[in-house]
Formats: structure tokens, sequence, C-alpha cells
């Protein structure tokens, strides 16, 4: 959900964090066609990680690996 504001705001994240990656777990969504779409031709393509879907007991290391996190629904 809300993806689209995430993908609006990295951008100024990046500017203070360059070597941020954005990393999104989870199946594609509503609408998830268009944000594809948009991720493949931003111009931090290259900082974006999608894992798809994260076992429950896999998603504690995600998180305690994480410098920040957004949960932007």
């Amino acid at each position: 959900k809300n993806l689209e504001t995430l993908l609006t705001a990295f951008p100024a994240v990046r500017e203070k964090y360059p070597d941020i990656k954005l990393v999104i777990s989870g199946g594609n969504g509503w609408q998830s066609e268009e944000t594809r779409k948009r991720l493949e031709s931003a111009e931090f393509k290259d900082m974006v990680i999608r894992t798809g879907y994260v076992p429950e007991e896999d998603k504690r290391l995600l998180y305690l690996c994480a410098e920040m996190l957004v949960f932007p629904s």
C-alpha cells in the first residue's frame, strides 16, 4: 500500500544518506503494475531491492539489519 508516496520520498532520503538502499518486502499489491513501471524507470532503481514474500521467521533478521523502517500504509 502507498508505495508511490515512499518512492516519491526516497530521493530526499538519499540526499542525506546517499548509500542507503530501499528494501521492499512482500508480494505485489493492488495497482502493482504502475509501481513496477515507476521502479524500473526511477533514477535510483539500482538502490532498490525487492524481496518478495518474507517468511515470518526471517522478518526479525530483516528488521534488525535495517537502518530505518517505513510502514507506508
